[in-house]
């Protein structure tokens, strides 16, 4: 799979790019960390937000992994490196490059969710990491009145940023449980511990 652009547009500057770069390998430090579970006590699978940077000498060879909205911005360079490390990628979005497995996802709808893990394995026959990344910022207009709120916009954050991330742990869980292994990670914001006035549904979502 070639990205050439994968730090053009919103993420050229060294900034942005220090930034992915950072949960990039935290994320493949989380993936590498996964071990079997024996008991039954144990949960079979982890789902993780906080984890431990480690070194880019990190493989993921012969994984599976699906990457929700890995189609731009941090699940494209996600997926760019996952596949650098040996990865074997789905990336499921709205629109995605022919060079990898795509397929057509909108995460609100929990059947398009459901079809992209079963792809990932009837490709690959399992399911190593699932990556919900997928998310919107919904109309970030200025505040106005409690009585002016637009609930329909509301709505469409939480169910791609909300429901779309529950979503994606339910399907992933669904093929991970019975090989009792498995990585999900998913994807969070500083908006939802420190609000900004005309973000309130990505903030809460």
């Amino acid at each position: 799979m070639d990205f050439p652009d994968v730090w053009q547009g919103e993420e050229q500057s060294s900034w942005a790019r220090a930034r992915h770069r950072q949960w990039i390998l935290l994320v493949l430090g989380f993936c590498l960390s996964e071990v079997p579970f024996s008991s039954p006590a144990q949960p079979p699978i982890t789902c993780c937000c906080c984890l431990t940077l480690v070194a880019e000498s990190c493989r993921l060879a012969g994984k599976v992994a699906v990457i929700t909205g890995g189609a731009s911005g941090i699940g494209k360079a996600t997926a760019f490196e996952f596949v650098r490390n040996g990865a074997k990628v789905i990336i499921a979005d709205l629109g995605g490059p022919d060079a990898a497995c795509y397929a057509h996802c909108d995460v609100s709808d929990e059947a398009q969710v459901a079809a992209a893990v079963d792809l990932a394995v009837e490709r690959h026959g399992r399911l190593d990491v699932m990556f919900n990344n997928a998310g919107i910022g919904g109309d970030a207009a200025a505040p106005g009145p409690l009585a002016s709120l637009d609930l329909g916009a509301f709505d469409r954050v939480m169910a791609v940023n909300a429901r779309g991330a529950l979503a994606g742990v339910k399907h992933a869980a669904r093929v991970m449980v019975p090989r009792r292994r498995g990585s999900i990670v998913c994807t969070a914001s500083t908006a939802g511990v420190l609000g900004t006035a005309g973000i309130a549904a990505y903030g809460v979502s």
